[in-house]
């Protein structure tokens, strides 16, 4: 498989490690999508709202929240399968009147993939590949190692598992070497084999320079592969940044003392203190420009032994909840 992947990286014209571009094409901080009030109703319904974001170059961008929030919409909007009631659309700087061209040099895995269960993975690859005369027969076979199913290459793919049938969309989608890659619920319905095959093909891909933008409710996978991440909720972006500083902006402090009504009392008339809540002995606190530390002297002068006082790292499932509010939002 190395050499496959290297033939691979030398034909696209792409650098080995994250973040890396199409030579010649795009810089680093140039935006590969760029959308500016992105806006669609259906009658009275508003899907996706007035959304602007953009997608760099070389990155991982996930674009996440619960079923229903509007994520389908805006990829297809992004496709231009569906016609925004406004705001714009780029892809690689191109406008709707051009989208045409962009889309050459776009693949895309939406929806369940349609694809001949009676015939094999190979089978399906050399009738996908006719819409694309210029692609080399060998890109088929190229394909196939990069999503790891050579090996079922001539198996039906009627008898694929979901995860399979998953990564042979993602290759059918590389096929005419596309420089972004657009995701929509790449692992949903997968069970955890399936996903783990998936999050890894996507790192590779993503290793490779490939572009990519996934969609997904499945937070736990966003914060594993993802750069940065767009959050939407009711068809509105409500946080949008790196993993990291959307994990930095609800980092909690946990604590355990002896009299906890009153430690609650004296925390929530503190400057800096944005949210208590408490368990028993146990009180979690969100911080904002107060040091664990001052909390733990001003507790111990309030004459309130403090047992236990730690920093907890937040997911970004607890990021999304204490953003939304949202008690109904499902990780499954």
């Amino acid at each position: 498989m190395p050499s496959q992947l290297e033939s691979l990286s030398a034909a696209s014209e792409r650098g080995t490690s994250r973040g890396a571009t199409r030579r010649g094409t795009l810089g680093a901080d140039e935006a590969i999508i760029r959308t500016i009030g992105l806006t669609k109703r259906y009658g009275t319904t508003v899907a996706v709202n007035e959304l602007s974001f953009d997608v760099r170059a070389g990155e991982v961008f996930g674009f996440v929240g619960p079923n229903g929030s509007g994520k389908s919409t805006t990829i297809a909007m992004l496709l231009g399968l569906v016609t925004p009631t406004s705001g714009t659309v780029e892809l690689f700087g191109l406008g709707q009147e051009r989208r045409g061209d962009s889309l050459t040099r776009v693949g895309a895995v939406i929806d369940a993939s349609a694809y001949y269960p009676y015939l094999s993975g190979r089978r399906n690859l050399l009738a996908l590949r006719r819409l694309h005369p210029e692609v080399p027969a060998q890109r088929v076979d190229e394909m196939l190692d990069l999503v790891d199913l050579r090996g079922a290459a001539n198996r039906r793919v009627g008898q694929y598992s979901l995860g399979m049938k998953q990564r042979l969309a993602i290759a059918g989608a590389l096929l005419h070497n596309p420089q972004l890659l657009i995701l929509d619920e790449p692992t949903n319905g997968l069970d955890p084999a399936g996903i783990l095959e998936v999050r890894h093909l996507i790192t590779q891909l993503a290793d490779l320079g490939t572009s990519i933008f996934m969609s997904s409710h499945m937070l736990s996978e966003v914060e594993q592969i993802c750069d940065r991440v767009a959050i939407i909720d009711h068809g509105k972006i409500i946080m949008n940044g790196s993993v990291a500083e959307l994990m930095s902006t609800h980092r909690q402090t946990r604590i355990r003392v002896d009299k906890p009504a009153r430690a609650v009392e004296i925390l929530r008339g503190l400057r800096g203190v944005t949210e208590v809540s408490v368990s028993n002995t146990r009180i979690t606190l969100t911080l904002d420009g107060v040091a664990p530390a001052d909390v733990n002297s001003l507790l111990v002068l309030a004459g309130i032994r403090v047992h236990e006082l730690h920093e907890v790292t937040p997911t970004l499932e607890h990021v999304f909840l204490a953003s939304t509010g949202s008690n109904e939002y499902s990780q499954a």
